[in-house]
């Protein structure tokens, strides 16, 4: 039978011996540490290289920055974090972490998140999960409208032909300018929205159209 080595870092000691004996037990999994110091979180994943770290959060913005180097080698991470907060949640996911558990989830909890993350799905906790994906929605929502608010008028002229379906020399024509001068507006929108080609500017521009209808109808 394949096992997955596991990384146990959780600061309670009642609790991480508990899971110590989850895992211990549990032919699925090769427990290769068990730590109390989330402060080393980042040198014992690199020095034991488990498939997954199941890690507290104290200290999150440092163990934040500690999740986003982790994930670099190509190490699963599961928070089990002492307190459950939606924000905190949502960073741990944007720093790439596989999951996040409430703290008061059960043992089987705890081995399906395993589970799910070591086999490649993102797992939330489902008592809290709505509320993660709701405010994971919103922020997108906010990061598009302040895009959207960062053009130009003139930029804006030349993402809703765009929009429309207009080639640069068609978008040039209409505004009175070169085709060299709507390349340099298309190259800083597609900066401006973190994309790569038209289609995903197109798709990008879609987003934040959609998120300043959504923020006036909110001011409404």
């Amino acid at each position: 039978m394949e096992q997955h080595g596991i990384l146990l870092v959780k600061r309670q000691p009642i609790v991480l011996e508990g899971l110590m004996r989850i895992f211990g037990e549990d032919e699925t999994y090769r427990l290769v540490h068990a730590d109390l110091d989330t402060t080393r979180t980042f040198d014992l994943a690199v020095k034991h290289r488990p498939e997954v770290v199941l890690m507290d959060c104290v200290d999150w913005d440092h163990e934040i920055r500690m999740i986003s180097k982790i994930v670099i080698f190509g190490i699963k991470v599961l928070v089990f974090p002492t307190v459950t907060k939606i924000d905190y949640a949502i960073k741990a996911i944007e720093a790439g972490a596989g999951g996040y558990l409430a703290a008061e989830c059960t043992g089987d909890e705890v081995k399906d998140a395993v589970a799910k993350v070591v086999s490649g799905e993102t797992f939330i906790s489902p008592g809290i999960a709505g509320k993660v994906i709701v405010s994971m929605r919103h922020a997108e929502i906010r990061k598009a409208a302040e895009r959207r608010a960062r053009l130009s008028t003139r930029e804006r002229q030349v993402a809703e032909l765009l929009l429309k379906g207009g080639t640069n020399k068609e978008i040039a024509n209409k505004l009175g300018l070169t085709e060299n001068t709507v390349k340099h507006y298309m190259t800083v929108l597609l900066q401006k929205h973190s994309v790569k080609n038209r289609l995903e500017l197109a798709n990008a521009l879609r987003q934040a159209e959609a998120a300043g209808s959504v923020n006036d109808a909110w001011r409404n």
